[in-house]
């Protein structure tokens, strides 16, 4: 009866032991980080490394960087597939985007007046963008090397 009560007290043991661990699976793979931080004064990020989005917003100037790998994304860059820059951004800075192979889509304020040098450069999956009326500036070498790149609509 000893060895009984034994074994299935084991395999009951057994039991919470196994679901114990694929709890803890599911949640490992379910898990999606989002990173954030600030980008000028009054502008902050966030990118959601589940859906690839990055989202600048705030009030003002977002900052310029004198190398690409200074943007405070930068070790997301291979991810981020999506940017949106929100209505009260005033700027997109240089570099600000500056080899982000995976970026798709491109999403400006109307608040935006001006993109900077090499703000998309090498953004080789980059297909279509739009730029709002508000822009009165583009930097050199914006979208150089954009490969990709099929559709651009200017403002008058």
């Amino acid at each position: 009866m000893k060895g009984k009560i034994f074994r299935r007290s084991l395999f009951v043991l057994l039991a919470i032991v196994v679901l114990l661990i694929v709890m803890q699976i599911g949640s490992f793979s379910s898990s999606a980080a989002t990173y954030e931080g600030t980008c000028g004064e009054n502008v902050t990020w966030v990118f959601d490394d589940a859906t690839g989005l990055l989202t600048i917003s705030g009030e003002g100037a977002m900052d310029d960087w004198s190398s690409s790998s200074n943007a405070p994304w930068y070790s997301h860059r291979e991810s981020i597939k999506e940017a949106v820059i929100e209505d009260g951004v005033t700027n997109i800075g240089v570099d600000a985007f500056y080899n982000c192979s995976s970026l798709t889509s491109v999403a400006i304020g109307d608040g935006v007046t001006s993109i900077g040098s090499y703000a998309f450069c090498l953004c080789n999956s980059l297909t279509s963008i739009t730029i709002p009326d508000s822009v009165t500036s583009i930097g050199g070498s914006a979208f150089s090397g954009c490969s990709s790149l099929t559709s651009v609509t200017i403002p008058d």
